[in-house]
């Protein structure tokens, strides 16, 4: 009798060990999950807190004041509706805040601070509060200008298969969608950057890697002109017909071919949409050390 149920013994340690073996690996995949999610939403408590204790409900006002220059952030009276002191207290390396409406798989808005290094490896597998995650962090390009005054502002994110992060660029390659998200709001702590998406496209990282990091240009006329390039792979781009001062790029993996990068260019506004011309002001410049455009992890 003890032999006949031997093998029921023998099946049944083999199906714990399997349950167990199973939800090491859920609670492997699930874990990291949670932590970004726990550290997403107290990021977002911590950004907005000064406007929770003077009780304003739209955690996206700036606090304006009838002055058009606080009004556009470019006035000594600009109020940043971000708490860069709570967030620089918790990390130095902040240098603003990315918000894009209703762009998440779920519908959420994305909401993270930007970073920025020494160099583009230290905030791949390292996340905003320091600890090692596979989700990192949105960084700020190591040889662009930390204060977004400079002519490519280049933004890199992990393409997460859980939609977060920058795992939602990918979706501004189908043109409604683009159409519908296209106007957003980089935050820093002396303004308020309006932008617009003018661009979105693939492509394969060793074919254009180190030319969208180009910081250095010979003159206005050059700089249009690489703008003009890198916005002309994207069927229904909007180059413009003037001159710019800048072009901010968002990158993260693509994962429908091999190697390949998603990009995302958007240049300033005013708060009415219009695209910034260029002024006669030059812009500090300088050259950029190679490194690999991969930043995408999941």
């Amino acid at each position: 009798m003890r032999k006949h149920n031997q093998p029921y013994k023998i099946l049944m340690i083999l199906l714990v060990l399997a349950m167990l073996g199973s939800g090491a690996v859920l609670v492997r995949e699930w874990y990291p999950a949670f932590e970004q999610y726990r550290l997403s939403r107290q990021l977002s408590t911590l950004a907005f807190r000064g406007q929770e204790e003077n009780g304003t409900d739209d955690q996206h006002s700036n606090q304006e004041t009838d002055l058009s220059d606080e009004k556009s952030g470019q006035g000594d009276g600009y109020i940043s509706p971000i708490d860069f002191s709570a967030l620089r207290e918790q990390n130095p390396d902040t240098v603003g805040w990315l918000s894009i409406a209703g762009v998440q798989k779920s519908g959420a808005d994305l909401e993270y601070p930007v970073v920025q290094a020494k160099d583009n490896e230290t905030y791949l597998k390292t996340s905003f509060d320091g600890k090692k995650s596979v989700y990192g962090a949105i960084f700020l390009d190591s040889e662009s200008q930390s204060d977004f005054r400079g002519r490519n502002n280049l933004i890199y994110g992990h393409h997460m298969k859980d939609g977060t992060m920058f795992g939602s660029l990918e979706r501004f390659r189908q043109e409604d969608f683009f159409r519908a998200h296209n106007q957003f709001v980089l935050y820093t702590p002396e303004r308020m950057i309006y932008l617009k998406a003018v661009s979105c496209y693939s492509i394969k990282n060793q074919d254009e890697g180190e030319e969208i990091r180009r910081m250095q240009f010979a003159d206005q006329d050059d700089f249009d002109e690489w703008v003009r390039e890198r916005l002309a792979p994207c069927r229904f781009a909007e180059i413009p017909e003037t001159s710019v001062a800048s072009v901010f790029a968002f990158v993260t993996c693509s994962y429908d071919k091999p190697d390949s990068r998603t990009i995302l260019y958007a240049l300033e506004t005013d708060e009415d949409g219009e695209i910034l011309v260029a002024s006669e002001k030059s812009v500090t410049e300088h050259e950029a050390k190679p490194v690999t455009v991969c930043v995408a992890y999941e």
